[in-house]
Formats: C-alpha cells, sequence, structure tokens
C-alpha cells in the first residue's frame, strides 16, 4: 500500500548498527519488489523480516516491520499468511500506529483468501462478544477462510469503534452473513450501519438491507 512506498524514509530512531542493517536490507529488497513486481523481491524480504522479528522481538521498529511482512505476503498471494501477519500487528502492538490499518487490511486478505479458495468442508465458527456484546455466535460457514473472515470483521468492529473504516466493514461483516443465509445477524449488523454510526456512505445501502 501507501505505507509502504515510503519504506526507504521510515527508518525508526534508536535502532542499532547491527537491527538498522538487517532492517535497510530487508526494506530494500520490498522496495525492489515494489518497482520490479518479481516475486523473488518480496520472498527475500519476508525472510529477512521474519529474521529481524526473531533477534529483535522488542526492537521500536518490531510493529513496522511486522507491519511490512504482512504487507510482503499479501504482494505474493499468501492471503492466509498476510492476514495471521496482520493479526499480530493488531494483537501484539495494538497502540502501534499501524494497528488500525492492520486490522482492516486483515479483512481485506481474508476476504482474498476466500476468494482464492477452492471448495472446503464446511466448519463450526464461534464468534465470541458479537458486535461487543455478551453473545456468543456458533455458525456453520463453507471453509476455514469464511470463519477467519467473520472473526476478523467481529474484531475490527470491537477494537476499531473510532475507525473511519467501521462502516465498511461492517457492510462486509453484514454482506457475508447475508450470503450464509444468517439474516438476522446480518439484519443487526445493518441497523448498526444505518442507525448507530455518524453519517456515513453506506447508511442508505444498509437501510434498504434491513428491509
Amino acid at each position: 500500500g501507501g505505507t509502504v512506498g515510503m519504506i526507504l524514509a521510515l527508518v525508526p530512531a534508536a535502532l542499532t548498527l547491527t537491527d538498522e542493517a538487517l532492517y535497510t536490507l530487508a526494506t530494500e529488497a520490498q522496495a525492489r519488489g515494489q518497482k520490479s513486481g518479481v516475486e523473488s523481491d518480496y520472498k527475500l524480504a519476508i525472510s529477512r523480516y521474519q529474521e529481524y522479528l526473531e533477534k529483535f522481538p522488542t526492537s521500536p521498529a518490531a510493529p513496522q516491520v511486522q507491519f511490512f511482512l504482512a504487507e510482503c505476503f499479501y504482494e505474493v498471494n499468501a492471503f492466509a499468511e498476510a492476514a495471521d501477519a496482520y493479526q499480530k500487528v493488531a494483537s501484539t502492538y495494538p497502540s502501534s500506529e499501524f494497528a488500525e490499518q492492520a486490522a482492516y487490511n486483515r479483512v481485506l486478505a481474508h476476504v482474498e483468501e476466500i476468494n482464492h479458495a477452492t471448495v472446503a468442508d464446511s466448519v463450526a465458527c464461534r464468534i465470541n462478544a458479537f458486535l461487543g456484546s455478551a453473545e456468543t455466535q456458533i455458525l456453520r460457514v463453507p471453509g476455514e477462510a469464511y470463519a477467519k473472515l467473520l472473526i476478523a470483521c467481529n474484531d475490527f468492529s470491537t477494537a476499531a469503534v473510532a475507525s473511519k473504516k467501521l462502516p465498511e466493514v461492517l457492510m462486509k461483516y453484514g454482506e457475508t452473513l447475508y450470503k450464509l443465509e444468517q439474516y438476522e445477524l446480518s439484519r443487526r449488523i445493518y441497523v448498526k450501519v444505518a442507525t448507530e454510526l455518524p453519517a456515513n456512505p453506506f447508511a442508505l445501502h444498509a437501510t434498504s438491507m434491513v428491509g
């Protein structure tokens, strides 16, 4: 994304010479991948970012490196791995500047995972704290990717309540539940978009979906 486009200008302060050198090698490989589109450049960046996180897990650059790692996975269509890496940004570094974008990108990665998935057996999906309530919803969904998308959307709805991206994520949440014929749960999400959030571009569509 746009964040990665500036990676070479984002070297964090307070790095030692050792971790700065590895950071530079990784970001240079990612920057080459952006320019060339060559998968091997991204894979080299992935290996270096993983090495960085193994060696310097408490570095001030660790949240950024975890985010860049996720971006690289996404660029090589490793969407499940990208979603996991984005989730680690949001869960491990919740106060970092990358947390909200990572939580949103996690949703996008799971959408792509579904789009690229082959037919899978249905699985049980447990959604804790549905829309921030005390409710637990247990559903049957057509594959693990659907379960992960629903959980990612629900996580975003409870952790990023002030985000401008919340209406968009909730619409994807409602749309996915609607496709899975979970109409009452879908309706509740659309009602939230239409009535509980400040004026947003999805309110009219959400209202029509409630009807």
